[in-house]
């Protein structure tokens, strides 16, 4: 559970929601140019010309802003799943399961702010916010799954995405994007817990 300090204040006026994606939009710019360290209310008011006042409004500390970036990335993600699995065959588990590895590190290379906050090991209070955004990865993963198909097992499911992002991640942090070597892995690895149950 995001504690309260962390959570953003999305605005509901157009000017106010103007200046919020403008602040999330220069957020992201500073992570994937100078690192999530980097990723502070002064930092994006110097670069977007925002008020710190104002930004702290949308954002009750810097955490909030990242938690507000984790959410923006997977929203993105979770529309490239829903546009790529239209016609996915949910009763063939390993094409399944071979599909969304190449869907998450095709948008976790082409997205180097969403590999960051999902995978990296270097976040601020890494045990809160890692396992924060690798938990809502997983388990937004399994709810757009589960509208597309009745059949599967959550908890079968749950451990094979953790399994996923652990690998994925551990790629990341080694070669600092996702490679075909790590694909390859991953998907054995996968592939080999779904066949073992």
């Amino acid at each position: 559970m995001v504690l309260e300090i962390h959570t953003p204040n999305i605005p509901k006026q157009d000017r106010s929601l103007k200046r919020y994606k403008n602040a999330l939009q220069t957020a992201d710019l500073i992570l994937t140019e100078k690192g999530i360290h980097a990723v502070t209310i002064k930092e994006i008011a110097k670069l977007s010309g925002l008020k710190r006042s104002s930004l702290y409004k949308f954002f009750p500390s810097n955490l909030a802003i990242l938690y507000a970036l984790s959410e923006q990335h997977l929203n993105k993600l979770l529309d490239m799943l829903d546009a790529n699995m239209l016609n996915a065959d949910f009763n063939k588990s390993s094409d399944f399961i071979n599909l969304i590895i190449d869907l998450l590190s095709i948008y976790l290379n082409e997205q180097k702010g969403s590999s960051i906050i999902f995978l990296s090991r270097d976040l601020p209070t890494k045990s809160e916010l890692s396992m924060y955004s690798k938990n809502l990865l997983a388990a937004e993963v399994i709810k757009k799954i589960n509208q597309k198909s009745t059949k599967t097992n959550n908890e079968r499911l749950s451990n094979i995405l953790s399994i996923i992002v652990s690998l994925l991640s551990q790629g990341f942090s080694e070669e600092g994007l996702i490679s075909p070597r790590v694909v390859n892995e991953t998907k054995r690895a996968s592939l080999a817990y779904l066949a073992a149950y």
